[in-house]
C-alpha cells in the first residue's frame, strides 16, 4: 500500500467483528512499528498485548466499577484538565458528529452509560495494544511513543486491520496492570484496540479535518 494513501483512507473503528487476529500478524505490525524514530534512539516504549481471555477480565473488573458509579477512571498520563477554546469547540463538534452517525441527537444517561461499557468490551476488539514507558520518563519521550503509535495504526492498516486509539481503553490503569502484570516501574500511557472493523453505522464515521491552509503558516516561502 503506497504510503500517502495508507496516510489517508486509515480511519479509526470504534466496533470490531469478533475473529480472532493471529499473534504472527500482531508481531509483523509491531515488527514494522519498531522502525520509527526516537529521541536519542532510546527507544522508550515497552508493549503489552493483551488477547481476548484477559481483555475479558479486564472488562468483568470494569463492570463491577461501573456498578459503583465509578465510570472514570485514573489514567496515567492524564487528559487535559481544560482544552484552550478552539480545541475543545473541535472536539465537541466530533462528539456530536459522531454521535449523529448512531442516531444520536441527544446522549441521554442511557446512552452514555452503554457508550461507557462498549468501550469496556474494548470495543469488542479481540486484542488490545497496551504502550509503556519507564516511570521516570517525562513528555519527550511521550512523543517518541506517539511515533511509534502512528506507525501501529498504518502497518495494522497496511495488514488490513482496524484500530481504535484511545486513552480511555487504558484509562483505569490499576485494572489494566493488574490484569496484565504489568510492572510498576512502567507507566501506562496509551491503548490500541486491534482487529477486524465491524459494518455497523458507527463505523462510518470520519472526523472532520482542518483545511491544511489554517494549519500551517508559512515564512520565507
Amino acid at each position: 500500500m503506497d504510503v500517502i494513501e495508507a496516510i489517508k483512507s486509515r480511519t479509526t473503528s470504534r466496533d470490531f467483528k469478533s475473529d480472532p487476529v493471529s499473534k504472527e500478524t500482531v508481531l509483523k505490525i509491531l515488527e514494522a512499528a519498531n522502525n520509527c524514530p526516537s529521541s536519542g534512539n532510546s527507544q522508550p516504549w515497552q508493549i503489552y498485548v493483551a488477547g481476548r481471555k484477559d481483555l475479558d477480565k479486564i472488562t468483568l473488573a470494569l463492570m463491577e466499577r461501573h456498578k459503583k458509579e465509578i465510570v472514570h477512571g485514573t489514567a496515567e498520563i492524564p487528559l487535559p484538565k481544560e482544552w484552550p477554546p478552539a480545541l475543545k469547540e473541535r472536539i465537541n463538534q466530533m462528539h456530536e458528529e459522531r454521535d449523529k452517525a448512531q442516531g444520536i441527537t441527544h446522549m441521554s444517561d442511557a446512552d452514555f452509560r452503554a457508550y461507557v461499557e462498549h468501550i469496556s468490551r474494548f470495543c469488542n476488539a479481540p486484542v488490545l495494544i497496551v504502550i509503556c514507558m519507564d516511570k521516570t520518563l517525562e513528555s519527550w519521550s511521550i512523543f517518541s511513543l506517539g511515533m511509534l503509535t502512528q506507525n501501529i495504526l498504518l502497518a495494522a492498516h497496511h495488514y488490513g486491520l482496524a484500530t481504535f486509539p484511545a486513552l480511555s481503553l487504558v484509562s483505569h490503569a490499576d485494572i489494566v496492570r493488574r490484569e496484565l502484570n504489568i510492572p510498576a516501574d512502567l507507566k501506562i500511557v496509551f491503548g490500541v484496540a486491534l482487529g477486524y472493523s465491524n459494518d455497523t453505522p458507527i463505523n462510518s464515521f470520519r472526523s472532520s479535518k482542518r483545511p491544511i491552509k489554517d494549519v500551517v503558516i508559512f515564512r520565507g516561502m
